[in-house]
């Protein structure tokens, strides 16, 4: 599971310039992985 939160949200942070999303943005993708994992 925390593997593959992990994987995920690294992927995702490595595709965006450093700095470019806002906070929304980072929630959402937070999110997502968490859900997706089954964290939650």
């Amino acid at each position: 599971m925390h593997e593959k939160f992990g994987r995920y949200i690294e992927q995702k942070l490595t595709s965006f310039p450093f700095g470019s999303l806002g906070k929304r943005e980072l929630e959402l993708i937070l999110l997502k992985g968490i859900l997706d994992a089954g964290l939650c």
